[in-house]
């Protein structure tokens, strides 16, 4: 991916995470094998690719070039520039995604997905879990709306995954008074496929055995981990990602004119 990016000595530049710097003779080296950026050597090139670590800034890294290969001349700034606008460089270490742990509310079928989950996640949480400040509702089925109500009426953030036959359903993420609800998704979705209300007063009447297979349970822990990492979720809120071992479809949806969070959110 190529960065626009203006350099300033406030930059700590560092090789992409998990590219290796590789010298392929006397005056060419690359970065990386998938294929690779390819980087013709001056004096003192290879020494700053081997500097940038994501915690020097580049006066730091201008200062320490310059003691250990005098010959070096000009600015790191030069080398680096067209390096990072190739995506071979990145001008700063990207941010770690560290999330409040959530409190799992699951069904007793859904268990084994739940753990799953939460041990993916497990990197990225706060290690304080004392307190969590939102849940993920993990459903084999769609679950009962009734159910979901207490967590509008207290306030309290909440992401739903349904484990719905052979796909997994992601979202809404409902930060409540504040965000559409599942309720909302209720009747965007009825507008779309009207035997929809029909079927949503039997939501959570049943109880089901969780037909979702591995494969998809894996893809769907992925992509869940995609939209935490790109945005911290953000990009859940007011939709609802399908995921299957074939494809995924996202739909959008704002708040329903009925519903008492769209009048609470006014």
């Amino acid at each position: 991916m190529a960065h626009d990016v203006q350099m300033t000595s406030t930059l700590r530049p560092l090789l992409v995470p998990g590219a290796r710097l590789y010298r392929l003779g006397l005056n060419t080296a690359v970065i990386g094998s998938n294929p690779g950026t390819t980087v013709a050597l001056r004096p003192g090139t290879l020494e700053l690719l081997q500097l940038i670590d994501g915690i020097r800034d580049l006066e730091t890294l201008q200062r320490l070039l310059r003691r250990e290969v005098p010959e070096f001349e000009g600015h790191v700034r030069d080398v680096l520039v067209p390096l990072i606008q190739s995506g071979a460089v990145l001008p700063q270490r990207p941010p770690q995604l560290r999330m409040t742990a959530p409190l799992f509310t699951t069904d007793g079928p859904a268990n084994e997905f739940a753990r799953r989950l939460e041990q993916a996640l497990r990197p990225a949480f706060d290690s304080n879990r004392n307190n969590p400040d939102w849940h993920i509702i993990i459903s084999t089925g769609e679950p009962a709306r009734g159910a979901l109500e207490q967590f509008i009426i207290e306030g309290i953030p909440h992401l739903l995954i349904v484990l719905d036959e052979d796909i997994v359903q992601i979202g809404p993420l409902t930060l409540p008074m504040s965000t559409p609800c599942v309720n909302c998704y209720d009747e965007f979705r009825s507008r779309q496929e009207p035997r929809w209300s029909a079927m949503r007063s039997q939501f959570g009447t049943s109880r089901l055995e969780c037909g979702v297979s591995l494969t998809t349970q894996y893809a769907a822990i992925a992509t869940l981990l995609r939209e935490f990492e790109r945005d911290g979720s953000d990009s859940l809120i007011g939709q609802r990602l399908s995921v299957s071992a074939r494809d995924q479809r996202r739909v959008h949806f704002g708040f329903a004119a009925r519903c008492h969070c769209h009048l609470l959110a006014a």
